[in-house]
């Protein structure tokens, strides 16, 4: 999980670069993670083109799969971006 995490945030800061603006929160003390995405930079009252909001910790919602498939959709779409 550090690891994506880690990816996430690196991938945010080149895509910042690139004009792009990627929100990330991590609440861990309920284990979730938020990750939006407004390309070509945020606007007031614009809707982002990619949210994901995902349980980030094994529990009653949430599976190992399903925990690393909101990884992947995240990391693979933040890098076709780049």
């Amino acid at each position: 999980m550090q690891k994506n995490i880690i990816k996430i945030m690196e991938l945010a800061i080149e895509l910042k670069e690139r004009g792009h603006h990627v929100f990330f929160d991590f609440s861990p003390h309920v284990g979730t993670i938020t990750v939006r995405v407004f390309e070509n930079g945020w606007i007031k009252g614009k809707e982002a083109n990619f949210n994901n909001h995902f349980y980030c910790y094994e529990n009653d919602f949430t599976n190992k799969f399903k925990i690393a498939t909101n990884f992947t959709m995240c990391i693979e779409y933040l890098e076709g971006l780049k």
